[in-house]
C-alpha cells in the first residue's frame, strides 16, 4: 500500500514543440530520474519531429503510477499529481478538453479542493509554465465551446455571457466597447488578448 495521498494537482508544459512519453521519460531519465516525473502527459499533435502530424492531438498518456510520488516539483511532489501538456505556449482544443476531463476525474477520485490546481510557476519563480493563467482556466473550462490556449492566451470558441465569461472569439466586439469593465469584472490584470 502506498503512502502517496495528494491534495493537489500541478500543470506544467514540456516546453517543447513535440514529445511523447517514451522521450519525456528519456529527458527525465538524463536528469538522473528513475522513470518519467509526471504522472500523466497530454499529447499535442506532433509526438515525433519526423512526422509532421500523427493523430495523437489530446491524447492522456499514463506516466509514473499514481500510487507514486512524482519528481516535477520541488517541495511539492510528496503531496501532489503531475500533469503535463505537449508544448510551449500554445496547447490545442483537444488537449485543453483532455486537461479538464482528467482535472475532473483527479478530483473526484482523490478529493482535491478544486482551488487546489496550480502552475508549476507558482512554485517556482524560475518557471513560466504551464505559460497561461491556471485560475483564469479553472473559472471557464466547464463554459460551453472549445477551449484552447494560444500564445499563452485562454480562448474559447463560442460565445458566452460576457458577464461571465472570458474573451472570446465571436464577443470581441462586445469586448471591444467595455474592456476595462470586463477586466473589472474577471479580475484580469494582464491586458485581454482579442483577435478584432
Amino acid at each position: 500500500m502506498s503512502n502517496f495521498s495528494p491534495n493537489k494537482i500541478i500543470i506544467h508544459c514540456t516546453d517543447s514543440g513535440w514529445a511523447n512519453l517514451a522521450t519525456v521519460d528519456s529527458w527525465h531519465r538524463q536528469r538522473g530520474f528513475d522513470e518519467i516525473g509526471y504522472h500523466f502527459l497530454i499529447l499535442n499533435e506532433n509526438t515525433d519531429p519526423e512526422l509532421a502530424s500523427s493523430g495523437t492531438d489530446g491524447f492522456i498518456q499514463f506516466g509514473r503510477s499514481l500510487n507514486k510520488m512524482g519528481a516535477h516539483c520541488l517541495g511539492q511532489n510528496n503531496k501532489s499529481i503531475g500533469i503535463a501538456l505537449v508544448g510551449k505556449d500554445s496547447f490545442s482544443k483537444k488537449q485543453m478538453a483532455s486537461l479538464s476531463k482528467l482535472v475532473d476525474w483527479l478530483i473526484e477520485q482523490f478529493n482535491i479542493d478544486p482551488g487546489q490546481v496550480f502552475a508549476h510557476r507558482e512554485f517556482n519563480s524560475k518557471k513560466t509554465c504551464p505559460n497561461f493563467d491556471i485560475d483564469f482556466w479553472m473559472d471557464y473550462r466547464h463554459e460551453e465551446g472549445d477551449i484552447e490556449v494560444i500564445d499563452g492566451f485562454v480562448h474559447c470558441s463560442k460565445e458566452v455571457d460576457i458577464k461571465k465569461s472570458c474573451p472570446v472569439e465571436g464577443n470581441c466586439n462586445k469586448i471591444k466597447e467595455s474592456v476595462d469593465a470586463i477586466k473589472k469584472v474577471l479580475g484580469v490584470n494582464k491586458e485581454i488578448d482579442c483577435e478584432l
